[in-house]
Parts: structure tokens; sequence; C-alpha cells
């Protein structure tokens, strides 16, 4: 693993692409919201079997588009900073 990620948002033709690289991992048990997300979600992932953890991604690339004739201006970040 190098700490990137690729997350891809939306449908086919209304797609955000974030290039994502990794700023921290949190161990499940150490997230101050935790408590908060089992109770809204029904469930607890702290009891789940496996190790869990949090990966807080820092984006580096940002594109987003419709349809073709958006491609030529998808980029709305750029090594961090917005282009937009």
């Amino acid at each position: 693993m190098d700490g990137t990620a690729r997350l891809a948002l939306g449908p086919t033709r209304d797609v955000v692409i974030i290039d994502a690289v990794l700023d921290q991992a949190i161990n499940l048990d150490e997230v101050p919201l935790a408590e908060r997300y089992a109770d809204q979600a029904d469930r607890d992932p702290r009891t789940a079997r496996g190790r869990f953890v949090v990966v807080v991604l820092r984006p580096e690339r940002i594109h987003a588009w419709r349809e073709v004739d958006e491609l030529a201006h998808r980029t709305l970040m750029r090594a961090g900073s917005w282009v937009v």
C-alpha cells in the first residue's frame, strides 16, 4: 500500500472522482464520534469481528462531470488546491 485512494461517487453519467492521500488511520475504539455513529446506524462496528479503522483522506485531485461535453473542464482540484 502506498497511502493513496481513488474514490468514484455517483452514477456513471454524473460522477465525481477523488484522488486522495491517507492523512491518518484511527483505531475505531479511538474515534470520538463512534458512539453517535453506532446510535444512528443501529449497528456498532466496534463490536464486530476483525479490526476496523477509520481512514481520513486528504483530497489531492477532484474531477466531476455529467456528460462528454464537460470533459474538457472537469478538474476542480489539483495538488490539493481548488482551481475553480
